[in-house]
């Protein structure tokens, strides 16, 4: 279970209240959602977290099949619904009597709805930074072995001049050696 959580950090947990609180408040100004704000919160905070778990989980599992990208998209969607459900169940809802009734099931769907567009492109967003930071560290590391290699080539071509310039001197001094004898 450690496993599948690698990776939430108190930043990301942060960074996700904030962008939650933020999709929400742009939701409610956007569609003019009828709902309380707080009430509102309650459903982003709920859903997003999800998903965020949802995505971290997906993003460690070891996958054979699918890419990772796919896999968390699709834990996007899966987490939206199973948030949508938490959401029900912390307001003191029951699951039966929303689905029984078409304003129920109008705002459970709804919720998911805003869950699965928000949270995909927020996922999608940072599959792209993730991306892109890969590529960067991958160009570092290029970079760094080739001064390496540089260095090493460098340090190699010195011992080179002082393998051919210790025998000169050498021959030098027997010769002077070889002069004050005679």
């Amino acid at each position: 279970m450690t496993q599948l959580l690698a990776g939430v950090t108190w930043r990301r947990v942060t960074l996700t209240f904030v962008v939650n609180t933020a999709v929400v408040a742009l939701a409610k100004w956007m569609w003019g959602i009828e709902n309380p704000f707080p009430d509102l919160l309650i459903s982003g905070q709920v859903v997003g977290f999800s998903i965020m778990f949802g995505v971290s989980a997906a993003g460690n599992l070891p996958l054979r099949r699918i890419s990772r990208p796919v896999a968390q998209l699709i834990a996007v969607a899966l987490s939206s619904f199973v948030g949508t459900v938490l959401v029900v169940l912390v307001k003191g809802r029951s699951i039966l009597a929303t689905f029984s009734h078409w304003e129920g099931l109008s705002r459970f769907s709804l919720t998911a709805i805003l869950g699965v567009l928000f949270g995909s492109l927020i996922t999608a967003f940072l599959i792209f930074r993730e991306r892109d930071t890969q590529a960067r560290v991958a160009v570092h590391e290029a970079e760094s072995e080739k001064n390496l290699l540089a260095r090493r080539m460098a340090e190699a071509q010195l011992a080179l001049m002082q393998a051919q310039i210790e025998p000169h001197f050498l021959f030098n001094t027997l010769a002077n050696v070889r002069y004050l004898v005679e």
